[in-house]
């Protein structure tokens, strides 16, 4: 009975261990994150490295005091700026190819700090994200890890 007990104990202990350092499956809910990521899609949450890059997908905790999805195009000391649906990062135009809607119901800059990025939906049509154009720049502290989306057979996916 102990020895069982035992073994139990170490397994909860090791996949608490798992989940917390190196990552863990995770169900889409909602649609911010279309046409990229769909509603009931399962991914991987990658929580090994902490080096971000323009294009990643991140789950992370927001102001709002919510676990989100979104995708990064904002990086540390960067400008980004959003003129009638269109995003700028220091001036240049931000190439997308993996957005739904234009998202020409806001305009804004925003100033990135050592450490903040800039997080946005890919669902770019009214209301379908909230995001960094609502709540601003987050801290990378902030960041859970990188999404590893499991492609299904005949699916596209626009990474960047």
């Amino acid at each position: 009975m102990m020895e069982t007990l035992l073994s139990l104990g170490a397994g909860a202990l090791a996949a608490l261990w798992i989940r917390k350092t190196i990552g863990y499956t995770l169900r889409i809910q909602g649609k911010s994150m279309n046409p990229t990521l769909k509603d009931g899609q399962m991914v991987w949450l990658n929580r090994i490295g902490k080096k971000y890059r323009r294009g990643d997908i991140v789950v992370f905790k927001s102001p709002l005091n919510k676990i989100l999805i979104k995708r990064i195009i904002g990086l540390p000391d960067e400008t980004v700026s959003l003129q009638e649906g269109q995003f700028f990062i220091d001036g240049k135009e931000l190439k997308e190819n993996y957005t739904q809607g234009d998202g020409k119901e806001r305009n804004g800059l925003w100033k990135m700090s050592e450490g903040e990025f800039f997080l946005v939906g890919d669902n770019r049509l009214p209301a379908g994200s909230t995001d960094s154009r609502r709540f601003g720049p987050i801290s990378g502290k902030q960041i859970l890890g990188t999404v590893r989306i499991r492609k299904q057979e005949n699916q596209k996916i626009p990474l960047k």
